[in-house]
């Protein structure tokens, strides 16, 4: 038989992608997994006339309290 330990759940903070993730928590509850969540984000570059800029700090900090914010309420779920 099939022993399920981990759950990897891609996330893109979209509505489907939170149902996947309550999905994915509630089969991990049933087989007593455990769930790894991952959001891969690649900041845009933007050309310009030297070559091309990455993302700024900005919106580098705005991506982080984005993913922040989603694991935080994973906790307040788990918690309540």
């Amino acid at each position: 038989m099939l022993v399920i330990n981990r759950i990897l759940c891609p996330v893109d903070f979209s509505k489907p992608s939170a149902r996947a993730l309550e999905y994915a928590l509630a089969l991990a509850e049933r087989l007593g997994a455990q769930v790894d969540v991952v959001h891969a984000y690649e900041p845009p570059a933007y050309a310009v006339a030297d070559g091309y800029r990455g993302a700024t700090p900005l919106a580098a900090r705005g991506s982080r309290e984005t993913a922040a914010g989603a694991a935080r309420a994973v906790r307040q779920r788990d918690s309540g």
